[in-house]
């Protein structure tokens, strides 16, 4: 298996079949791709359209929630499920950053470790787009290079991979950014304004992420410099 694609989703209705609809779009690429829905308890709705569109599409996987355990737990869940060298995350509202996967392979073939999706023209609330600014200037100066999002789209492989299914996910990486070959690739957020994850799951992800910050990184090299 040489991608999987994992996609935490909470009720995402048409946007999660968008999604679908444009992997299996990706010509060559379906041909040795997996997506991973993790159904973080969505509505019966949501649930439906997961179930119809795991018995329809063969490269589909579907793993359920029976509560709502929150993003970062989806994303953690379904990056322990690979199968694949190189994963890609998107949210469930990202079907638009799909088109773009080939870009962030390239990245990767050329050597990137970790690949952000850098998105301009993102619709954020004032109090969201600041604690954004906060959190990226704090993970640039980890990884000694400015990183403009990371929040958005990522593409994982080698090292990357390995520390996010070994060490607690994605905020595992971050005392360790300043170790890792990293790019970036500049996408138009055609993103919905707002998120379906409430104010306590945000501040409670945002603590795990500062607490990761805090912790000592292994001594590295120099990155990559950023595209």
């Amino acid at each position: 298996m040489d991608l999987s694609v994992v996609v935490p989703v909470r009720d995402g209705g048409t946007g999660i079949v968008a999604l679908c609809e444009r992997v299996a779009r990706l010509g060559p690429l379906v041909a040795s791709c997996e997506l991973i829905l993790i159904d973080d308890a969505s509505a019966s709705p949501t649930r439906r359209v997961l179930d119809e569109l795991a018995s329809t599409m063969s490269f589909v996987r579907l793993v359920r929630f029976d509560q709502r355990r929150g993003q970062h737990a989806a994303i953690q869940a379904g990056l322990e499920l690979t199968l694949g060298e190189r994963v890609a995350v998107f949210d469930d509202d990202q079907a638009w950053a799909v088109d773009n996967l080939p870009l962030f392979l390239a990245e990767a073939e050329r050597g990137a470790e970790l690949v952000f999706g850098s998105r301009r023209g993102r619709r954020t609330g004032p109090l969201r787009r600041v604690g954004s600014v906060g959190f990226n200037l704090l993970c640039s100066l980890r990884a000694r290079r400015w990183l403009r999002d990371l929040g958005g789209p990522k593409l994982l492989s080698g090292k990357a991979l390995d520390l996010a299914r070994e060490s607690g996910g994605l905020p595992a990486l971050i005392p360790r950014l300043g170790g890792l070959r990293l790019a970036q690739v500049e996408l138009l957020d055609a993103s919905p304004p707002g998120s379906r994850y409430g104010l306590p799951e945000l501040v409670s992800l945002t603590v795990l992420l500062g607490r990761r910050l805090l912790q000592p990184g292994p001594g590295a090299g120099p990155t990559r410099s950023m595209r």
